[in-house]
């Protein structure tokens, strides 16, 4: 662990609150975590185009230029996870106190010249996300509705003009992204919306926290892996998912956790986290 992410823990502790545990997720695994769902589901859009070129006909030449750069953008979205997906990870760390479970992480830097400063104390407010259910929905639901507006349009395609690879490409891509939902914890409702985040400026770092204090948990999922490693879910009905994904020194976490909130409920399953 860097030594900015523990002095910044540390500062984020209220008055009287004590640390009980703190880790980093693991970086690497973290990229191991997201490869099936989007290998599945990349699988299923090159199938999609191959049978979408079938299907064209004489119109070949007009709709090869879309599906290839459709496959290059998201190509491309697929390269820059991968880059930057275990670069956030080592700029995160999860923490147990008595009081709560939080994440800290690091989202950008004034400066990389540490020579000038002093200390890490203070923070300055910058914005504060609610991430309300109403919220929740009103920035989803028009996605969803127009995911869900194409997936009826293509399986009617489908049902009209079946070709294998077009059906099984489709197949692919839902399963790929159901997948993805399973693994995070992203089931499109409100009770699976991301905690509140506030963002703070301390000294020429840029810092957010998503936290759930103990007497608001509802429920848990704890998905153990190898390596003494586990994917956490936190949920509460008031405040939403505190995913703390690919945890590394699960056993201690568990056992501090397990002090203050007994009803922990743990699932076993060693292929969530890759």
């Amino acid at each position: 662990m860097i030594p900015e992410l523990k002095e910044l823990v540390e500062n984020e502790l209220n008055s009287g609150e004590q640390l009980l545990w703190c880790g980093q997720p693991d970086a690497d695994k973290f990229i191991a975590s997201i490869v099936p769902a989007s290998v599945v589901w990349l699988s299923g859009l090159f199938l999609f185009c191959v049978g979408v070129m079938g299907q064209a006909g004489d119109r070949q030449g007009n709709v090869l230029p879309g599906l290839i750069g459709l496959l290059v953008l998201v190509a491309l979205i697929g390269v820059l996870e991968i880059i930057f997906v275990p670069l956030r990870a080592r700029q995160t760390v999860y923490a147990l106190t008595d009081r709560r479970a939080f994440i800290l992480t690091i989202r950008s830097r004034f400066t990389h010249d540490e020579s000038g400063r002093s200390h890490l104390y203070g923070k300055n407010l910058i914005s504060e996300q609610k991430n309300t259910p109403g919220q929740f929905y009103l920035s989803n639901l028009p996605a969803q509705l127009i995911f869900a507006f194409l997936a009826i349009d293509v399986a009617i395609s489908i049902v009209r003009r079946f070709d294998v690879f077009v059906a099984l490409g489709f197949l692919f891509v839902v399963v790929g992204w159901i997948l993805h939902w399973y693994q995070d914890l992203r089931l499109p409702l409100a009770r699976f919306r991301d905690t509140p985040k506030v963002t703070y400026s301390v000294s020429d770092l840029i810092i957010s926290i998503e936290d759930i204090p103990y007497s608001e948990i509802s429920s848990t999922s704890i998905r153990k892996a190898k390596d003494d490693r586990a994917d956490i879910f936190l949920m509460s009905n008031n405040r939403g998912v505190l995913r703390m994904k690919c945890t590394t020194d699960v056993t201690k976490a568990l056992d501090v956790f397990n002090k203050h909130y007994p009803p922990t409920r743990v699932s076993d399953n060693s292929e969530s986290v890759g």
